[in-house]
């Protein structure tokens, strides 16, 4: 075989094998998840409980490398049982010796989703019940294989459960509209992650969702701002003015009000209002800017709306 066929071969080969490696991070890899305590472990003081969330972040970071983060809406969370206790005494003193089983559970905050969990059982002792967790805490190994055939089987879950789940959402979605409950509409859909297939579909509704609350909102500023103008109130109109997100169909009109404002005003007031008149110019260049970049305007309005949805969907569970 000639040298030339064999160089066909293997870029034919590595062209194979990264295709597949490329299906495969696209399948999951989109997913992260954030360290969560459901309710307090009676049986864990406040440090071994921030000793456990630590680790299980250590395990999250190994494991979703590269992964976005979720902001919280995907967590795992421990469950911490003592399944048997003994003292020992050696004479000089007493040596605590605990069997335990913890157990993680990755899940969904918003509507308690569990996508999978897994059992370790361990033992420590120490001179001390809490220095006993302390050292089953630390024989949680990072590296445990189990723990990443965990991980990576949550975060398939994950993705299956919203792939199959997709067109019950739009449908949830579009009814949201209907009742003008755009915020509710943009948390279903925000939740979602990228990796799932059909995620431009999910990318274009969350936009289309996004410009119409953002233009529902604008109509409402800029009413406003009129009247404030009516009684020559031109701070506080500017101040709502620039509530007004450059994203909206109706910036262009609020552009034309500012224009208004600073020919009516001299140079005094304009000093008065200079830092939101700097803070409104910032905000119409970016958006110039961006308008020349099909590419970054079209990033840009997506991460504007996962973001505003992604907010709502905290606020409906109070997450932080």
């Amino acid at each position: 075989m000639t040298m030339k066929r064999w160089k066909l071969i293997f870029i034919a080969l590595f062209a194979i094998v990264s295709n597949g490696l490329s299906a495969q991070a696209a399948g999951s890899d989109g997913v992260s998840f954030s360290s969560w305590l459901k309710e307090p472990i009676e049986e864990l003081n406040e440090q071994n409980t921030k000793a456990l969330l630590l680790k299980i972040d250590q395990v999250i970071a190994r494991n979703c490398k590269g992964a976005p983060a979720q902001s919280a809406l995907f967590a795992i969370y421990p469950q911490f049982t003592i399944t048997k206790s003994d003292i020992v005494e050696t004479g000089m003193k007493s040596v605590h010796v605990i069997r335990a089983e913890v157990s993680l559970f990755a899940v969904n905050r918003i509507d308690m989703g569990v996508y999978g969990s897994v059992s370790l059982q361990l033992q420590g002792n120490g001179n001390s019940q809490q220095n006993c967790i302390r050292s089953i805490i630390n024989q949680i190994r990072v590296t445990n294989p189990t723990l990443s055939k965990f991980i990576i089987r949550a975060k398939e879950g994950i993705v299956e459960h919203y792939k199959a789940g997709l067109p019950t959402t739009l449908t949830k979605v579009n009814s949201l509209i209907q009742m003008k409950q755009y915020e509710d509409a943009l948390a279903l859909l925000a939740v979602i992650p990228e990796c799932v297939d059909n995620y431009t579909i999910v990318a274009q509704k969350m936009v289309e969702v996004y410009i119409t609350m953002i233009d529902n909102n604008a109509k409402k500023s800029i009413s406003k701002a009129k009247s404030f103008m009516a009684v020559k109130d031109y701070e506080a109109a500017l101040g709502v003015l620039l509530e007004i997100d450059p994203n909206s169909n109706l910036f262009g009109e609020a552009e034309e009000i500012v224009s208004d404002i600073t020919s009516k005003i001299d140079d005094k007031e304009k000093a008065e209002i200079e830092q939101q008149l700097k803070l409104y110019d910032d905000r119409k260049d970016e958006m110039e800017k961006a308008k020349n970049n099909t590419v970054k305007l079209k990033r840009m309005r997506i991460e504007a709306s996962k973001n505003a949805g992604i907010e709502q969907a905290k606020t409906q569970v109070n997450l932080k």
